[in-house]
């Protein structure tokens, strides 16, 4: 490549050759065939004639290599340098596996159930002594009167389960679920996840049949039961005889489910010789406190979901009317005459009726296999994540141009700019706080200059986003290829950052120093298990070189191998002197300095070189060019090389130990009194000298062999 020390050989070569100043320059400067016309002065200087006007172009000086982190972005039709460097911090992608929990075994019940009074539709209550009907139907047969009189009695009694029927389970828990999980607020349950009672009644005398009357299933809060999803099921023969399916209501100031199969009596009843069966669909659950499923978690551990230990109870009554009564199993004609007896002295049909009945059930959760372990399996669920990234790739700053490598750069850009690019498959809000820390050498951090910045991002809007971070967000140059979405972060110490150039700027989380970066994604909905979701986080550092006011550049390099040609070796002269006429567009004092050298590279002490700028005084310093110099008197420059201690200067281009050859110069470009913040390297901007001379000063002789 062209490099950067192309602007500091054609300045040092003024030092030792009538050179033309043009935009290219060899490598060695050769004086053999210098056109040799003199002008002789009155003092016996002879002036060398050169090209009037030299004018070096910046975008020749820094021609970088493909790979090199330098850009150019036009702007208003002129073009500027950017520092444009890209890296990742890609985390693994999120991927929770299998969330289940044993299903707990449901512990049934078995109650007794005594026998109540139940008002009729007719109100009647009963007395004695009994209705007229008991003497005339008793006329009849035992057992026709016993069917004529129930047939007539219009007295209704129940069986009242009150607090007597109650399903209930121990708790369960799952195993340890991945820690990207923070929060569960909902899950999605398997197809086939249901939760089945059976019902049945014994030791019930004479009934064939109870009316199930408000029946209600109250269960604590968090199952999810869809609609439609929920009924009773009359079995006879092992076929539905009769179905009604449920209504649910959440009882959320109790926290409770009510599921109610029967808002009044059902009028047709289920047969005692077979069962009734309730049957739940299960969808999901609802995670909050007091729910049936909980969630918990501890720091830097795996979460926990567990079905907490519960108890289901069953509401409402069985009731029954002399209908509901089986007179095909009275034969004994004794036993009638006894029972009409009764049935007179109490004025109703009670002493038909079982004192007390056994009302059973049981539960049991079916998962859709046939496994005997049945599971309550997670789907999908909704809640919160949390990836942690450790150690993402830093941005390598190690492969700068050579002109940006110096130790005593100072990269003091006006406002310097770092984009943060991300999206996710998880259609939800993504917030991080990150810090950008700069390492200088293996391991040393500078955290007293770490910046601080915390980004939010709407994953509902898909696609990707890209975040300036920047100290003035007003003034941000956007990449070309930034996506359509984009937002501004402001951020402080940004500059301070950078201003010494470091080997790496590492990204990492922003609550304390050295921790791992944390992606939150606070309301995650329908998150399938067992899915790859990805969360990609680019990062690119592209920034315009403005510059503030301690900025820097430090360029050093050596010319070695210098032919001057055998011409000046026939002269002898006491001084070689340079005139110039400096004139600069760009927004930078340029400072050079050079050291000459012999062969082995050691610097020749009896060589002196002298630097007058604006006709001050002499010094050894170097030549300043100043920012933005127009030409004027104060930027007229003489350079002078001449031996000292009693060396002359032709000693030093003979051949021998201490021939000169080879250069060594240093070049500082910084920011001066004429730098403004907007300023900024493009690539036409040129360094132009004009009205050069080089002149042989102090008597010149030539020797011609």
């Amino acid at each position: 490549m062209k490099k950067y020390h192309f602007l500091i050989q054609s300045l040092a070569v003024l030092l030792l050759a009538s050179s033309v100043f043009v935009a290219c320059v060899d490598d060695k400067y050769d004086l053999g065939n210098t056109d040799m016309t003199l002008q002789i002065g009155k003092d016996g200087t002879l002036t060398l004639p050169t090209s009037s006007t030299g004018k070096i172009v910046l975008k020749n000086i820094l021609d970088f290599d493909d790979d090199a982190p330098i850009d150019t972005l036009e702007v208003n039709g002129e073009k500027f340098y950017f520092l444009n460097k890209e890296g990742s911090a890609n985390p693994d992608d999120i991927n929770i596996d299998d969330i289940s929990i044993n299903a707990p075994k449901i512990k049934g019940f078995t109650a007794g159930l005594p026998r109540t009074l139940f008002s009729g539709a007719s109100g009647v209550k009963p007395f004695s002594p009994a209705p007229a009907y008991y003497s005339t139907m008793h006329r009849a047969g035992a057992k026709d009167a016993i069917i004529n009189i129930i047939n007539s009695d219009t007295h209704e009694f129940s069986y009242q389960l009150e607090d007597k029927a109650q399903f209930s389970f121990p708790s369960q828990s799952s195993s340890s679920i991945d820690k990207a999980v923070v929060r569960l607020d909902s899950a999605d349950f398997q197809e086939g996840l249901k939760l089945n009672y059976k019902l049945t009644v014994s030791d019930h005398g004479l009934l064939k049949r109870v009316h199930l009357d408000g029946l209600q299933l109250e269960i604590p809060a968090g199952f999810v039961i869809g609609d439609q999803t929920a009924y009773i099921e009359y079995k006879k023969d092992g076929s539905v005889a009769r179905k009604s399916v449920a209504t649910i209501t959440e009882d959320t100031a109790n926290d409770k489910t009510l599921i109610t199969f029967f808002q009044g009596k059902d009028a047709t009843g289920f047969d005692l010789d077979n069962s009734a069966e309730i049957e739940i669909i299960l969808k999901g659950a609802s995670l909050k406190d007091n729910t049936i499923i909980s969630w918990s978690k501890q720091e830097g551990q795996g979460g926990i979901a567990k079905i907490n230990a519960s108890e289901f109870q069953l509401l409402g009554s069985l009731n029954v009317t002399g209908k509901d009564l089986d007179t095909d199993v009275l034969t004994d004609e004794t036993e009638m005459v006894s029972l009409l007896a009764q049935m007179k002295a109490a004025g109703s049909i009670e002493p038909l009726l079982p004192t007390n009945i056994q009302f059973s059930g049981d539960g049991e959760f079916e998962d859709g296999t046939s496994n005997s372990n049945k599971k309550i399996t997670i789907k999908t669920f909704s809640g919160a994540i949390e990836r942690e990234i450790d150690n993402p790739e830093p941005i390598d700053l190690t492969d700068l141009p050579d002109f940006l490598s110096d130790e005593r750069v100072v990269l003091d850009l006006a406002n310097p700019q770092l984009f943060l690019t991300v999206s996710c498959d998880i259609p939800t809000q993504i917030s991080t706080d990150i810090a950008l820390v700069a390492e200088r050498g293996e391991g040393n951090y500078d955290y007293a200059n770490k910046v601080k910045a915390s980004i939010s991002y709407d994953g509902s809007k898909n696609g990707e986003e890209m975040f300036a971070l920047a100290e003035d967000v007003t003034a941000i140059q956007w990449p070309e290829n930034a996506p359509a979405r984009t937002s501004t972060v402001a951020v402080t110490n940004l500059r301070n950052l950078v201003k010494k150039i470091p080997d790496r700027i590492k990204i990492e989380g922003g609550e304390k120093n050295n921790s791992k970066i944390k992606v939150l994604l606070p309301e995650c909905k329908d998150i399938q298990i067992g899915r790859a979701y990805r969360v990609k986080l680019d990062y690119l550092v592209y920034t315009k070189l403005t510059f503030g006011p301690d900025f820097k550049i430090v360029y050093s390099d050596t010319e070695e191998d210098m032919d001057l040609g055998s011409d000046l070796n026939d002269l002898d002269f006491g001084a070689l002197k340079i005139e110039g006429l400096a004139k600069s567009d760009v927004p930078l004092a340029l400072t050079l300095s050079v050291e000459p050298r012999n062969k082995k590279g050691k610097k020749l002490d009896n060589l002196q070189i002298l630097y007058t700028m604006g006709g001050g005084a002499a010094t050894e310093a170097g030549v300043t060019i100043r920012a933005k110099a127009n030409g004027s008197a104060s930027d007229k420059f003489t350079i002078t090389i001449q031996g000292k201690n009693g060396h002359k200067l032709q000693e030093f281009l003979a051949e021998g130990e201490n021939q000169l050859d080879a250069i060594y110069y240093e070049a500082v470009l910084n920011s001066d009194s004429s730098t403004g913040k907007d300023d900024a390297l493009k690539t036409t901007s040129n360094i132009q000298l004009s009205d050069i001379k080089i002149s042989l000063i102090g008597g010149v002789t030539y020797y011609d062999d």
